[in-house]
């Protein structure tokens, strides 16, 4: 399993050129995973990049057909929320 420093590499590198606030608290996020594997934080990371998706889709109410429109103009950064929300799902 990942070190603590390995689970904050991880996070990172798995972010790499995704726009994100810059509230995200890298140390809390590595305490509440301790004990997953690599493949934990790919999912997690991968979990919180959807948030901003996922709430843009429901407070829009937009039609499935437009969801790939909006994938190519989103541009919303990922929050310390979205980690939050993603560790409860993963």
């Amino acid at each position: 399993m990942p070190t603590a420093e390995g689970r904050k590499s991880l996070i990172k590198i798995n972010l790499k050129g995704l726009e994100v606030n810059d509230d995200i608290d890298y140390d809390e996020i590595v305490r509440k995973t301790d004990g997953y594997s690599g493949a934990d934080m790919s999912n997690v990371c991968r979990e919180a990049a959807m948030m901003p998706l996922r709430r843009r889709l429901k407070a829009s109410g937009i039609n499935i057909n437009e969801i790939e429109q909006l994938r190519k103009d989103v541009d919303v950064p990922v929050s310390n929320q979205d980690f939050m929300d993603a560790l409860k799902n993963i």
